[in-house]
């Protein structure tokens, strides 16, 4: 499941990256990024 996690964060931050790049997503983007960082800070706190 920790894996899981991570992987979703690191989808959802390239997502950010690429629509901060492009400047096409503006309000997936921010979206995106917040989804990352709780994914990223649940697969932290969460060690199984």
């Amino acid at each position: 499941m920790r894996a899981l996690f991570y992987l979703l964060a690191a989808i959802l931050v390239l997502f950010w990256l690429l629509g901060v790049f492009l400047f096409a997503l503006h309000g997936f983007v921010h979206l995106a990024l917040a989804f990352g960082i709780i994914f990223l800070l649940l697969g932290l706190f969460r060690r199984e």
